[in-house]
């Protein structure tokens, strides 16, 4: 059998370990596309709810368009709100164009390219699968080819000297069947070698466009979280033009119907609120400021260029796992070679250990000075063959998880901040009326509007810290899964370890290897003691978290809006403008010729209008000690929070490591115990046989026997002590397990029913403070006027006129003035 010539398994065993050479660096090739690929699908899923984003943004868009409306007639500042108005207009007609160019696009291209993009994903990890195979199971493969030509070498010689006799044919059969086993292995090679360079091609020609996929995703990803700049942009201006209204509110009725007091009194006063809200230079150039925020065109152009990949569909007939694809000849011949091997693998024990036995059947009854010929020594892999036993580990299914959990936790770390928003504060901070002081008959007017600057700083204060919680808030849920993601993790670690310790316990019982493995059991012991004990810890430490999670789910409902704050500001400064323009539209009055009546109720205007403003100093200092307290209790929410991530961070980080590499090490463990097991598994059944049979068995025979055995135990020895060096270096580096554990111990101490109590605590006086700050922000009274066609205006709601005073209000300025 020419076939079955002495070096015909030394060839198959090196096409096979030039396999994994050949394929090692697709490995490398493939774990980027994957990567690039996630990140493609990502960014496509980011265009299809692109138009619920835009949508989002322009929201803030439309509120200010509608106090916009409402501040149109007003004299002075309906010139600026037009101009705002007409900008969001624009910029709204924009958006919705836009949004319907991406509603088009996402049908037209992203859905052809997402369905595309799913079939190369779903082919690239079969490949990728298909890869770890072949550097996981080669070397198991190269020992039982080897054993597989140690017997037939020694068979070769014996077919002469057994001629005519019944083992004389069971060998030639075997042989046979072996010939059939080599020809199928290197069927399965060649065909996945023809392959191979076509995948490294396609990957190669793919690359480069997805890569600029990926670029384009960043720079949409960018264009879409600034956005949210939209409402840093509005902010302001809303805020200014709240301001505007309500200090015009206890004046609406003059601005129109009595011009002298409109031009003596009240526009000076808005021209005030106008500079110290700066906005007119906020107004300035808004069209422009809110383009480039919502960026539309950068978008539109950045999704159609990354989208346009032209080499996608050729790659996806190389890739996807169709019939006929360089992918699919690739998985085929893998699949090959598995199963012709596999039938003689260490899960396959009967068809093996029959194949065994009939070879040494074959040995033992072969004449005395029979020539057995020379086993050759346990084969090397060749020279240019680089082991793929070391690549870059990859990190575990967990590894994304613990990575953004640590993130979010770093967040969580960071101290609030403490220094308040110039911009809000100066909302407060009105220029010196041109007109001058009010004069001593309005004390409590002036007295209410000092009182406006420092409860507006106190609550300038709370607004930074309470943007901050509520960020920490929107993030918190996402690092719950801590504890019961590292559990996962252990769990998987655990089962790869008990997978080695098994099968070392199996090697230990073949009496030729010693005590070469002994340590690795002791260290493998130790270990599997560590996830125990790391996984009890891991338990205690999901049940502490779930103590805490729903106290602050309650404390991040109750917190409160930042644009409540802002809202409060514009609220109060107009009070103090509104009072002083009404205080001194009746200092005007009263420079007029009078009525009979007109004195006493311009007094007694005068009175109920300082009686209010008393009233109204009460309500700031009470929203000042709710600003402070909801202040207070926002730093003590807080401090629970970093309290929590402190006590997570190390946890988190031990995950991380864990993920990355730690998990790794132990599959690389296991995976090369493995291949001792594949060695000593087979030699174990020959050692028996050695010992066992009925009368000694030949010296030739049993000599050459016991070198197939001896080189195999070399090997053996060998690769055990690359598992120790593994051990020694990957688990105290990679594993810490320790360390995790007694840092979930801590964690739980320091997370549970104490801090659950402190932030309930807290939070119900958030909420207490919140419900009084904005009862005392209600307009109490309203009141409506003549318009121009004689019809009643719509209620304006303010805190100084009510029906029967604006009534009065209004009639008497009117006598005044006719």
């Amino acid at each position: 059998m020419a076939a079955n010539d002495s070096n015909t398994f030394q060839s198959v065993i090196d096409d096979a370990n030039n396999l994994a050479a050949l394929t090692a660096p697709l490995t490398q090739k493939v774990d980027k596309i994957s990567a690039d690929l996630d990140s493609v699908s990502n960014f496509l899923n980011q265009i299809s709810t692109l138009s619920s984003d835009l949508n989002a943004a322009t929201s803030d868009i439309s509120d200010v368009q509608e106090v916009c409306l409402g501040l149109s007639p007003v004299p002075i500042v309906g010139e600026l709100a037009d101009a705002v108005a007409d900008a969001c207009t624009t910029i709204n007609d924009t958006v919705g164009n836009a949004i319907k160019q991406i509603n088009d696009f996402v049908q037209d291209t992203v859905s052809p390219a997402n369905g595309v993009i799913t079939d190369i994903k779903a082919g690239v990890a079969d490949v990728d699968k298909a890869l770890d195979d072949i550097a996981d199971y080669v070397p198991i493969f190269t020992n039982t080819l080897a054993i597989l030509q140690a017997l037939d070498s020694i068979a070769e010689n014996l077919i002469t000297a057994l001629a005519g006799s019944d083992l004389a044919t069971r060998l030639t059969s075997l042989r046979t069947t072996y010939d059939t086993l080599r020809q199928d292995v290197e069927a399965g090679i060649t065909t996945v070698k023809s392959v191979t360079q076509p995948i490294s091609d396609a990957l190669d020609a793919v690359a480069g466009p997805i890569e600029t996929t990926v670029g384009y995703a960043g720079n949409v990803a960018s264009a879409i979280s600034s956005l949210g700049t939209v409402t840093g942009i509005l902010d302001p201006i809303k805020s200014a033009l709240d301001t505007v209204e309500n200090a015009i509110a206890p004046v609406k009725w003059a601005l129109d119907a009595v011009s002298c007091i409109f031009n003596k009194v009240l526009s000076p006063v808005i021209n005030e609120v106008l500079e110290a809200t700066g906005l007119q230079s906020l107004v300035d150039g808004i069209g422009k400021k809110l383009a480039d925020a919502l960026g539309i065109s950068a978008i539109l152009n950045d999704i159609e260029d990354a989208v346009s990949i032209q080499d996608l569909d050729t790659f996806a007939t190389v890739i996807k796992n169709d019939a006929g694809s360089a992918a699919s000849t690739f998985l085929g011949g893998w699949q090959q070679i598995k199963t012709a091997l596999g039938k003689y693998s260490v899960n396959q024990d009967q068809a093996r250990d029959q194949a065994i036995k009939d070879f040494v059947a074959a040995i033992a009854a072969a004449p005395a000075g029979s020539d057995v010929g020379i086993v050759p020594n346990w084969p090397l892999p060749p020279k240019n063959y680089v082991p793929p036993v070391a690549p870059a580990p990859k990190p575990s299914a967990y590894a994304a998880q613990f990575t953004s959990i640590h993130q979010q936790l770093q967040a969580l770390a960071a101290p609030l901040p403490l220094a308040a928003v110039a911009r809000f504060t100066a909302l407060a901070q009105v220029a010196e009326p041109a007109l001058g002081p009010l004069g001593p008959q309005w004390a409590p007017v002036v007295t209410m509007a000092a009182a406006v600057d420092p409860t507006n700083a106190a609550m300038a204060t709370v607004r930074p810290a309470i943007t901050q919680l509520n960020a920490k808030y929107a993030v918190f849920a996402d690092t719950t899964p801590l504890a019961s993601a590292l559990g996962d993790q252990i769990g998987d670690i655990t089962i790869l370890l008990q997978t080695a310790a098994a099968l070392i316990k199996l090697i230990d019982t073949f009496p030729l290897l010693g005590s070469v493995l002994t340590p690795l059991a002791a260290a493998l012991n130790d270990q599997l003691s560590l996830c125990d004990a790391g996984t009890k810890a891991v338990v205690a430490l999901n049940g502490a978290i779930g103590t805490v999670a729903p106290a602050v789910k309650t404390a991040g409902a109750a917190a409160p809006a930042p644009t409540l704050l802002t809202a409060s500001a514009a609220k109060m400064t107009g009070w103090a403008k509104g009072a002083e323009m009404l205080a001194r539209s009746i200092d005007q009055a009263r420079t007029v010729k009078q009525t009979a009546t007109s004195g006493p109720d311009l007094d007694a205007k005068q009175a109920q209008l300082n009686a209010r403003c008393a009233a109204l100093t009460g309500t700031l200092q009470t929203i000042a000690q709710c600003a402070s307290d909801v202040n207070t209790q926002t730093k003590a929410l807080d401090d629970q929070l970093v309290s929590y991530a402190n006590a997570l961070l190390e946890i988190a980080t031990h995950g991380q490591l864990m993920s990355q590499q730690g998990q790794a090490t132990a599959d690389q463990v296991t995976k090369l115990v493995s291949v001792i097991h594949s060695l000593i598994n087979p030699l174990t059944l020959i050692v028996n046989i050695l010992n066992c049979t009925g009368t000694p068995m030949k010296t030739a025979a049993s000599g050459v026997l016991q070198v197939v055995v001896h080189s195999a135990v070399s090997t053996a020895t060998s690769s055990a002590s690359a598992v120790q060096s593994l051990i020694d270096a990957g688990f105290n580096k990679f594993l810490p397990l320790s360390a995790m554990t007694t840092a979930a111990q801590a964690a739980s101490n320091v997370l549970g029913a104490a801090m659950e109590a402190q932030l309930q605590k807290s939070s119900a006086a958030v909420s207490t403070a919140l419900q009084t700050l904005q009862l005392q922000l209600q307009d109490s009274v309203s009141y409506t006027f003549p318009t121009a066609d004689g019809t009643p205006s719509a209620p304006v709601s303010n805190q100084f006129l009510d029906a029967t005073t604006g009534a009065s209000t209004i009639a008497l300025y009117h006598s005044l003035s006719a």
